[in-house]
C-alpha cells in the first residue's frame, strides 16, 4: 500500500501507482515541469548529497542557509551548501538537455532523500517543477519544495592571487606524513605549526 510522508519540506511517496495520494504530494508532483529530466548515477548522487550536507547548520537565524543549491549546466550537476563560514560543493556527471537549473531546496531533506534511494537502481532522475524538485529512482518518488533564496548570503570567492593548486590525494598524504610529527605528546610545544615551502 503506497504511503506518503511530509518532513522538513520533503514529500516522499513510497511506491508508485498510488490512487489517492495526499494533497501535499500533488502540490509538488503535479506542478508543470520546467525542465527536462536530469539523470545521474544513483550512488554518486547519494555521496555528493551527503558530502554537501556536511556544512548544513542544524539551525540558523538565516533560513536560507538550511538550503542546498541544485545546479546543472553543460552535462554536470552541482550540489552546494554554505553555513556562513564553510562551503561544501560536490559536482558529478549528469545527462541533461543543456538547459541550466538553479534551485534552492531544503538541504537535510535532499540528503535524506538521496540516502533513501534504492541501491538496486543505477540511475536517478531529477526534474524541476514550478513547485520545486522531484527525485525519482525505481519505485521511490520524492518531492522537495523550492525555497526562497532572496536572503541567501553571497558566497565569498577564494582569492586567485597567491593561490596554488594541489592534487587532492597527494596533499592528503603530505598532511598525514607531516602531521605525525606533531601527534606525539609534547610535540605541539616544540613544533606549534606546520611549515610549508615551495
Amino acid at each position: 500500500m503506497p504511503s506518503s510522508y511530509d518532513l522538513l519540506g520533503l514529500v516522499i511517496v513510497c511506491g508508485l501507482g498510488c490512487a489517492n495520494p495526499s494533497h501535499a504530494v500533488w502540490e509538488i508532483l503535479r506542478c508543470k515541469e520546467r525542465n527536462m529530466p536530469i539523470f545521474v548515477e544513483t550512488n554518486t548522487f547519494r555521496k555528493a548529497a551527503a558530502f554537501a550536507a556536511t556544512t548544513l547548520p542544524k539551525r540558523s537565524s538565516v533560513p536560507e542557509l538550511l538550503g542546498m543549491w541544485v545546479e546543472s549546466d553543460d552535462g554536470r550537476l552541482t550540489l552546494t551548501a554554505y553555513d556562513g563560514t564553510r562551503l561544501a560543493s560536490a559536482e558529478l556527471d549528469a545527462q541533461t538537455d543543456g538547459q541550466p537549473l538553479n534551485l534552492l531546496v531544503n538541504g537535510a531533506a535532499l540528503a535524506s532523500a538521496a540516502k533513501a534511494l534504492p541501491a538496486s537502481q543505477p540511475k536517478a532522475r531529477l526534474t524541476a517543477t514550478e513547485g520545486g524538485l522531484t527525485l525519482r529512482c525505481g519505485k521511490a518518488l520524492f518531492g522537495l519544495r523550492a525555497m526562497l533564496a532572496d536572503g541567501y548570503p553571497d558566497v565569498p570567492e577564494p582569492p586567485e592571487e597567491g593561490a596554488v593548486t594541489a592534487h587532492g590525494p597527494d596533499f592528503r598524504r603530505m598532511l598525514e606524513a607531516v602531521g605525525a610529527a606533531v601527534s606525539k605528546p609534547g610535540a605541539v610545544q616544540a613544533m606549534p605549526a606546520l611549515m610549508s615551502s615551495d
